[in-house]
């Protein structure tokens, strides 16, 4: 199985409406089936317990918050006047011909493209980057944004599309290969920020966080429905697990990479005072 397929299908069971599911599920059969009753009990609690927590607002925006705060919104400056590239960082889409241009796109990949055409009319020197390949669609997602970016009225020659990436990393590398060590603004969601920076700096790219689409926002006079649970709400903690769960594993990656750098050194001198010696006749 791709290892990438096997990446999405592991993260989609740690998601907070499959994972309360199969407490439920799995109390439940305790409960009926077998004589763990106890057990049962236990897992049915837990899991309505759960999914009550996690679909209310304070609980999300805890978890949606730090992600959302650690890079702040694009200010444009004249230290940024030269710079040639806004990058953007595709999400999902469908290319069904019956719709729009802009209604093609999901709510991330249009806050997205927004962000970015604002910040290009800013640089005017600048070009677009689009990036998204085809993951669900046989349409690439940055050719998507681009049919939206045109009907925007951008001039098709100030795009680039990069179609090839399938997830962060993938986009990473292919757009490393384009730009090199150039600098150039990032445009994403800003729950995805922290991690999409954290990728292309570890490539030694030079990326200028422009975060869009914020999920935890606070209104003036808060809605009364904010205080009961919601499908929004989960769908906000969905978003927080993946991006967690990205940052955990490019982490422990990299520990483990680390690790096996540092134990190779650390045994090469013993093996090398080994064969010494064996030369010398001392073992």
């Amino acid at each position: 199985m791709d290892w990438f397929l096997m990446k999405k299908a592991i993260s989609s069971a740690l998601y907070p409406v499959p994972a309360v599911l199969l407490a439920l599920g799995s109390g439940l059969f305790l409960l009926w089936i077998t004589p763990w009753k106890r057990a049962g009990r236990l897992l049915v609690t837990l899991g309505t317990m759960a999914l009550a927590g996690l679909s209310w607002g304070p609980v999300a925006d805890s978890l949606v918050r730090p992600l959302e705060e650690k890079h702040p919104p694009f200010v444009f400056s004249e230290a940024l006047k030269d710079v040639r590239w806004v990058v953007v960082l595709g999400s999902g889409h469908v290319s069904d011909p019956k719709l729009p241009p802009i209604a093609r796109l999901d709510e991330a990949s249009l806050a997205r493209l927004a962000e970015a055409i604002s910040i290009h009319h800013l640089i005017p020197r600048s070009r677009l980057l689009l990036s998204g390949g085809k993951l669900h669609d046989p349409v690439s997602n940055a050719r998507v944004m681009a049919e939206a970016a045109l009907s925007l009225g951008v001039d098709p020659r100030r795009m680039v599309l990069e179609e090839n990436s399938r997830d962060t990393e993938e986009q990473a590398r292919e757009i490393k290969g384009m730009l090199a060590e150039e600098p150039f603004v990032l445009v994403t969601s800003a729950i995805h920020m922290p991690r999409a920076m954290e990728i292309f700096q570890a490539l030694g790219m030079r990326p200028v966080a422009a975060p869009t689409g914020h999920m935890a926002r606070e209104a003036k006079q808060p809605s009364p429905s904010r205080k009961y649970p919601s499908s929004e709400n989960l769908l906000k903690v969905r978003h927080a697990v993946h991006e967690y769960l990205g940052i955990a594993s490019i982490r422990v990656r990299n520990w483990f990479q680390q690790g096996q750098v540092l134990g190779f050194q650390s045994r090469a001198p013993g093996q090398d005072s080994r064969r010494s010696k064996q030369r010398h006749g001392l073992g």
